[in-house]
């Protein structure tokens, strides 16, 4: 008998936790061994024990998501981290991004995003559902933007003061 991954569900919402499980029932690799509400649950299970995936919720009663994905780094740095978010504020995709979790879904994408993160963080890749690919890739080319702007700035100041005709 093949092993399955097991994974650690967190999500404050008792009917997202329930869409989620159904989901990743259909998903042959993977069973959910353990689904909680609130962060205190969630450190209570991490600490008893090692999971394959974590799928968390940043938006916890709580305890913020954020402290929840640290202190997973903290046990296991290599974890495998899932983030399903309804939040696509820039702060959180960049901080999000920073941490360096695996995957992240937006509660607004098709219910099949988690199915697709889940397969392939288990093959080692990382995925962004479509939307937040898009709202990252806007972040990318803004940056970009701004840092050719100030280079450009930069580049005038630098050539009127080392001017010759000054």
């Amino acid at each position: 008998m093949v092993e399955k991954a097991e994974i650690l569900l967190v999500d404050d919402h008792a009917l997202i936790l329930e869409g989620i499980c159904q989901i990743l029932k259909r998903i042959p690799e993977v069973v959910v061994a353990d689904a909680v509400t609130t962060g205190k649950e969630a450190v209570g299970l991490i600490a008893a024990r090692d999971y394959d995936i974590y799928i968390l919720d940043v938006g916890l009663p709580d305890m913020s998501g954020f402290e929840l994905i640290e202190m997973i780094r903290e046990i296991n740095e290599d974890a495998r981290i899932i983030i399903n978010t309804m939040h696509e504020e820039i702060w959180y995709i960049n901080r999000l991004i920073r941490l360096g979790v695996n995957a992240v879904t937006l509660k607004a994408s098709e219910s099949v995003e988690i199915g697709k993160a889940v397969k392939s963080v288990l093959r080692g890749v990382a995925y962004t559902c479509p939307r937040f690919e898009g709202i990252r890739q806007k972040l990318s080319n803004a940056s970009s933007q701004i840092h050719r702007s100030e280079e450009r700035r930069v580049g005038k100041e630098c050539r009127s003061r080392w001017s010759p005709y000054h």
